[in-house]
């Protein structure tokens, strides 16, 4: 296996077990390893890290100054290298003298969770976060953020649509309500980017939802809505359904259409 560290060129004792062989990392900063199953290698760096003369630049990526956050808000700060540092964030309402420290974090990308539920909507904050390399030299970066709700989940890309449903076994699968049943699976059509799939229905009346991803956790239901009620498809007559899902508004239609 390949494993990053942070020199070129830098040489590695074997500390345990006894008789390890060494290991140098190589201009990718890298170094190969192999590891017997079950098992465990423990290698130490020859000397330290070279010493710096400024720490990388930071900036945050959430929130941009003036966002909103909401709920338990993710804090994100980048850095304009790849070095070993350690980030630690503050926080103060606008206006404030006192910072109050809120974590640090020391593995890219640098982050944590604010929770200001208990702060009143409408509240401006001043965020500062400041790195420290390994050889001390500090950078700072600011940013504000305006505390509201908190944003709708973001749709995922889907690789999989699913049509979960009392239907289910009637299509084949194991069971009903199974988000994860190929059989009951839509293809998403290259020429309009809509995932469809025909399937026979029998006489009876069935309630049914979208999965996405083979999971409970994102399925939309009657009107598109996410978590929505179940929809409901009745037929009077034996017959092959086309089901239709838009990944744009998140309805899926029928045809023939429920009688």
């Amino acid at each position: 296996m390949s494993l990053p560290t942070y020199s070129a060129g830098m040489r590695f004792d074997g500390l345990w077990p006894a008789g390890s062989h060494k290991l140098t990392s190589g201009a990718d900063k890298n170094v190969t390893v192999t590891v017997p199953a079950l098992s465990a290698r423990v290698w130490k760096a020859k000397s330290p890290l070279a010493r710096r003369t400024t720490a990388p630049a930071i900036g945050f990526e959430s929130p941009l100054p003036g966002a909103t956050v909401g709920g338990r808000a993710e804090i994100v700060v980048s850095a304009a290298e790849d070095a070993f540092s350690q980030v630690s964030f503050a926080y103060r309402k606008h206006g404030a003298s006192a910072w109050t420290y809120l974590g640090t974090d020391d593995n890219a990308p640098y982050r944590l969770f604010h929770d200001v539920r208990g702060l009143a909507r409408g509240t401006l904050l001043e965020y500062r976060a400041v790195l420290k390399d390994s050889s001390g030299n500090l950078s700072v970066a600011n940013t504000t953020g305006l505390v509201g709700d908190p944003a709708p989940p973001a749709d995922p890309v889907p690789t999989t649509v699913t049509v979960p449903g009392s239907f289910n076994s009637e299509m084949g699968c194991a069971g009903d309500w199974m988000p994860d049943c190929a059989k009951a699976h839509l293809a998403k059509d290259s020429g309009d980017g809509l995932w469809k799939g025909t399937f026979t229905i029998p006489v009876g009346s069935y309630d049914y939802k979208v999965a996405i991803n083979d999971s409970w956790d994102v399925n939309y239901g009657i009107g598109g809505e996410r978590n929505g009620g179940n929809i409901t498809y009745i037929a009077n007559s034996a017959r092959e359904v086309t089901f239709v899902y838009d990944q744009g508004t998140h309805l899926i239609t029928a045809t023939p259409p429920s009688d």
